[in-house]
């Protein structure tokens, strides 16, 4: 996180040296661009440098509904498996999307 902040901080990255290349850079001119699922685990001192842009998602019974009508049965179909002898309750795929 410390390399991120120095990366990302316009006072800093004027001068950043590359330890891997021993050789200095100047990134005051470069935009970064990064993705992320989650930002829980992203120090708060990165966060401040970032613009966050939030985009939408399906919702979690969106996902479930793509699931059981679309996903399992092309998996079941493409595996070999007849939808008869699978069976399971309403609470099984909101179980499997959150693993």
């Amino acid at each position: 996180m410390g390399v991120l902040v120095e990366l990302l901080d316009p006072e800093q990255n004027k001068a950043f040296l590359d330890h891997y290349i021993d050789y200095p850079v100047d990134l005051s001119e470069v935009l970064f661009l990064a993705t992320a699922n989650n930002t829980t685990n992203i120090a708060t001192a990165v966060l401040d440098r970032l613009e966050p842009i939030r985009m939408p998602s399906y919702s979690d019974e969106e996902k479930i509904h793509i699931a059981r009508e679309y996903l399992l049965p092309r998996v079941l179909e493409e595996s070999g498996l007849s939808a008869q002898p699978v069976s399971y309750t309403h609470l099984t795929l909101p179980t499997i999307y959150s693993v």
